[in-house]
């Protein structure tokens, strides 16, 4: 059965002139760009832990006979990257505050876009760096703000937050039922390349990491699994084990 948001976006593709087939949920759709939606799947307990930029939801399933079941759900529909990035944000309009003579940016909706472009800019290369520099013009003179950010402030900037994101994971986990354990972790999201949120994860599965055979970008699985299950015959361009897979 649809759920409501289903219905509405079969009835505005319709609408729309498309013909309307089916509605692919979101962590069907990242079990197939990772490969799980045929044989190498069947069988297996899947665990789907979605942070994006504006929400978060854990999802655990099992899949057999190509079939997915659902057997437990968590969604935190106000929690996600966007929210990590305000932390960000804040901090460094505190010390703007601080260092420009009580400058508040906040109060600037220019000032504060450009502040706030700079702080995800940052965020987002500090999964893959120690520390980076945040800067800004503040206005149209040389008045200029420059201050270097860790891995490790970001942390004690969204650890509360990230705290909450996982707790998502540990009870869908845990309200499996009679299903114990989880056979493949899938991180999905933007959010999800932040070190601390998969070390939080691992941690929480006793080092068990979380599955991407096949390099699969986290912000691009959802739309590439879509794909995959909606035009199986051009699948063979987004997916390099295509043919091994329908040959067996």
């Amino acid at each position: 059965m649809e759920t409501k948001g289903q219905e509405v976006s079969s009835g505005s593709t319709e609408y729309g002139g498309f013909r309307y087939v089916s509605v692919v949920d979101e962590q069907v759709a990242a079990a197939a760009a990772h490969g799980l939606h045929e044989d190498r799947g069947d069988g297996k307990v899947i665990l789907v832990f979605h942070l994006g930029g504006r929400t978060a939801h854990a999802t655990k399933f099992v899949i057999r006979d190509g079939t997915p079941s659902l057997i437990a759900l968590r969604h935190d529909p106000f929690l996600g990257g966007d929210d990590f990035t305000a932390r960000v944000v804040d901090h460094m309009a505190d010390l703007i505050r601080d260092k420009h003579g009580g400058r508040d940016v906040r109060a600037d909706a220019a000032a504060l876009r450009r502040l706030t472009a700079e702080c995800e800019r940052a965020k987002k290369a500090l999964s893959y760096q120690q520390e980076t520099v945040v800067t800004m013009r503040l206005d149209d003179d040389d008045d200029l703000f420059s201050e270097p950010l860790t891995r490790s402030k970001l942390e004690e900037l969204i650890g509360d937050l990230v705290g909450r994101a996982v707790d998502l994971v540990e009870s869908c986990d845990a309200s499996g039922g009679d299903v114990v354990g989880v056979d493949e972790i899938l991180l999905v999201g933007g959010s999800t390349r932040i070190p601390m949120v998969r070390d939080l994860v691992k941690d929480y599965f006793h080092g068990k990491e979380a599955s991407n055979e096949k390099g699969v970008e986290p912000d691009e699985a959802v739309i590439r699994g879509a794909l995959l299950l909606s035009h199986p015959h051009q699948a063979r361009y987004l997916d390099p084990c295509y043919d091994y897979w329908h040959s067996r």
